[in-house]
C-alpha cells in the first residue's frame, strides 16, 4: 500500500468528487489492515463458540490481504495518471524517479526509524511475548530479533524485503511497499518500450516473476487500476447506458466477490476481486456522484495519512499488544474488545500527527530539492 502520486482529492485544479471518494476508500483500506492486526495481534484464533460480535471481528479482520489487493488497483489508477502527464511533458526518468522517492522515502526513513526502534525496545528491552514470537500469531511469525539486523534496515530502505530480506522488524505490511516500487518502475518501462520500441534495463529484473509468481499476479492487479484510466480517459464508461445500473451492478458484484474470497477462496482470488473493484471504479468515475458531507473526515484521512498509517500501525500495534497480552492471547470479551479498539485508536492518531511532519511537508521537500538541481546563474 505504497505512496498517492497526486492530490486525489484536486486534479489540474479542477475538483472532481470521484477524487473524493478514492481518498475515503484508502482510508478504509488502510483501516481495515490496522484493524485486522490489531484484532489478531490481541485476540485468539477463531473457534466455533465464539459470541456473535467477536465472529464479525474475525470476519472484518480477514480482509487485510484483499484491502492491499483493492489498493493496488488505485494506486494503479494514480501512477498511470501521472505517467500520462509525465508523457506529455517530455519523459524524464530523472524526475520520475525523484519524485517518487521523495513521496516515499518522507514517510518510509522515518517510519523504519520510529518502527525499528519500537521493535529493538519490545525485544531486547521489553521482551514482550509478542515480540518474542510466543503468542502464535499468524500475522508475525517471524524471527523480529533477525530482522533488524543492518542489512535488513537497508534492504528495506531501498525495496528489497520480501525478496532479498524481510520486512523489517515487526513490520510485515512493508512487503506490498517494495511489491509497488517495482510495478511504479514496469509500468512506464512498458509503456516506453510499446512508444519507443528501446526496452528500459529496469524490465531485467521483471524475470523475479520466475522466482515470486505471485509478484505477476500482484502486478496484474495493479495493472487493472491503469485500465481504468485508459477506460476514462476514452470516454468508454461515459458510453455505457444506464450507468447508475452499471454502478450498482459492479457494486454489488463486488461485494459478492469479496464475500465469496472469505468463506471459500480458491488461488488467484486477487484477480476477480481487483477486477470488479476496477469496474466499479469506471462506473464511478463515469457517474461522478456528489460526495457526501458525512465522509469528508474520511477523505480528509485519506487523502493526508492512510501511507502513514499503512507504514507505521504495525509496530505501534506490536507494541501496545507487547504491553497488555501475555505469552497466551485474549478470548473474545469486553476487555478484549476495548484493547483492540484503543490500540487501532491509538495507531490512528499516531499516524496522522506523523503524517504532520512527514508527508504534509512533501511539497516542501521537493521545492528544496528542485532549488539545489536548478544551475545557480
Amino acid at each position: 500500500m505504497g505512496a498517492k502520486t497526486t492530490s486525489a482529492a484536486e486534479t489540474g485544479g479542477e475538483r472532481n468528487a470521484v477524487y473524493s471518494y478514492m481518498d475515503a476508500a484508502r482510508f478504509v483500506l488502510a483501516a481495515v489492515v490496522a484493524f485486522a492486526h490489531a484484532w489478531h495481534l490481541t485476540i485468539a484464533d477463531y473457534h466455533g463458540d465464539a459470541p456473535l460480535w467477536a465472529k464479525i471481528g474475525y470476519f472484518v479482520a480477514g480482509f487485510s490481504h484483499a484491502a492491499v489487493i483493492l489498493f493496488f488497483v488505485l494506486s494503479g489508477y494514480w501512477i498511470a495518471r501521472s505517467v500520462e502527464q509525465r508523457l506529455e511533458r517530455g519523459w524524464s526518468w530523472k524526475e520520475y524517479l525523484s519524485g517518487r522517492l521523495t513521496r516515499i522515502w518522507i514517510v518510509l526513513i522515518p517510519a523504519l526509524l520510529i518502527g525499528g526502534s519500537l521493535d529493538l525496545i519490545g525485544t531486547f528491552w521489553l521482551r514482550t511475548p509478542t515480540h518474542l514470537g510466543l503468542t502464535n500469531t499468524y500475522v508475525l511469525r517471524t524471527d523480529v530479533a533477525a530482522n533488524l539486523a543492518w542489512p535488513v534496515w537497508i534492504g528495506n530502505l531501498f525495496f528489497l524485503q520480501d525478496t532479498l530480506v524481510h520486512p523489517l522488524g515487526t513490520n510485515g505490511p512493508l512487503w506490498s511497499l517494495a511489491w509497488e516500487w517495482w510495478f511504479y518502475l514496469w509500468y512506464p518501462a512498458l509503456i516506453l518500450l510499446w512508444r519507443t520500441r528501446r526496452p528500459a534495463p529496469v524490465l531485467i529484473a521483471m524475470a523475479i516473476f520466475f522466482w515470486y509468481p505471485s509478484v505477476l499476479l500482484g502486478f496484474v492487479c495493479w495493472l487493472l487500476g491503469t485500465l481504468v484510466r485508459v477506460v476514462e480517459r476514452k470516454g468508454i464508461a461515459q458510453a455505457v447506458l444506464c450507468r447508475r445500473v452499471t454502478l450498482g451492478a459492479t457494486g454489488v458484484l463486488g461485494l459478492a466477490i469479496l464475500a465469496w474470497e472469505r468463506t471459500a477462496p480458491l488461488p488467484g482470488w486477487e484477480f476477480p476481486v481487483a477486477l470488479s473493484f476496477a469496474a466499479f471504479l469506471a462506473a464511478l468515475l463515469a457517474m461522478r456522484p456528489a460526495f457526501p458531507r458525512a465522509l469528508t473526515g474520511l477523505a480528509h484521512y485519506g487523502s493526508r495519512a492512510s501511507f502513514s498509517l499503512y507504514v507505521t500501525h504495525f509496530p505501534v500495534l506490536a507494541m501496545i499488544a507487547g504491553i497488555e497480552v501475555g505469552a497466551v492471547r485474549e478470548e473474545p470479551s469486553m476487555t478484549s474488545l476495548l484493547f483492540v479498539c484503543l490500540g487501532f485508536l491509538a495507531a490512528l492518531f499516531f499516524a496522522y500527527g506523523f503524517s504532520m511532519l512527514t508527508e504534509a511537508n512533501t511539497g516542501r521537500v521537493r521545492k528544496w530539492l528542485a532549488g539545489r538541481r536548478r544551475p545557480a546563474p
